[in-house]
Formats: C-alpha cells, sequence, structure tokens
C-alpha cells in the first residue's frame, strides 16, 4: 500500500495529463484513482492539483436524497496513527446520485501522506430535504 501511496504522488509533482477528475463545470489534474470500501458505497479517492494547490478528491455514491453533499470535516488516517483534517471542502458537487469532494492539502498533509500509508477516511454527506440539513456519518 505505501508504494501505492507513493506512486500516487509522483504525479504531484509532474502532473501530466493522464487523469483528470471533475466537480462542478472544472475539470483539475488528478492521479490514477483508488477505491476505499465501507458497508453502504465504495468511496473513490484521488489526489488533484487546483489553481489552490494539492488537494484530495473524493467521490461516492449516495441513493438516498435528492440533495447531498460532502462539505464536513475529512478525516485521514495514516498507518503509522497520524490524523489528518482538512476541515471543508472547496469545491463539491451533487451529479447522477454521486457526492463530489475537493479538500486542500497542506505542505505538511502532502509530506505524512509521502511517508505514510493512507488506510482510512471519514467524512460526513449532508442531504439537505425540506425537514432541514441531516449529516450521515461515513468510515472507509
Amino acid at each position: 500500500m505505501k508504494k501505492l501511496i507513493l506512486l500516487l504522488f509522483i504525479p504531484l509533482v509532474s502532473f501530466s495529463q493522464d487523469y483528470l477528475a471533475f466537480v462542478g463545470d472544472k475539470s483539475h489534474p488528478s492521479t490514477q484513482g483508488f477505491e476505499f470500501y465501507n458497508k453502504y458505497d465504495e468511496v473513490f479517492v484521488s489526489f488533484v492539483k487546483t489553481d489552490e494547490g494539492s488537494a484530495i478528491y473524493i467521490a461516492t455514491n449516495y441513493i438516498y436524497g435528492d440533495i447531498a453533499k460532502i462539505n464536513k470535516p475529512l478525516t485521514l488516517y495514516l498507518a503509522n496513527g497520524d490524523v489528518l483534517i482538512s476541515k471543508s471542502a472547496s469545491a463539491t458537487d451533487y451529479v447522477d446520485k454521486d457526492c463530489i469532494s475537493i479538500y486542500p492539502l497542506t505542505a505538511d498533509d502532502i509530506y505524512a501522506l509521502k511517508q505514510h500509508d493512507l488506510i482510512r477516511i471519514r467524512f460526513t454527506i449532508t442531504e439537505t430535504n425540506t425537514g432541514g440539513d441531516e449529516d450521515i456519518n461515513r468510515f472507509a
């Protein structure tokens, strides 16, 4: 897994145009993605380059509501026990029942991810309906 993460970060330096991630009406150069599994749906993750810098892209299917998004804090769990938190998404989208978000990463986050495997991810899907917002926590 560590080699996989390391290989995923090599394109962060060069960012060849082999992969793209789409959020809303923008596309971002991306690493090849990988999946985490949970008991509901797979969670697709890749690393992207945005106008603001490096970020993590997360997408998952959510079929239970009409309007949903991932925008609350994103927690990344590393193999050495470190926990990285990105407080809010810089971009979100909900299309074809897929929740898609981009979360910014700091230089320290990127360094930590290069050194240690990303083993788990936690995020919150916020479903908006006529009764108000409902948060659904997911762990993959």
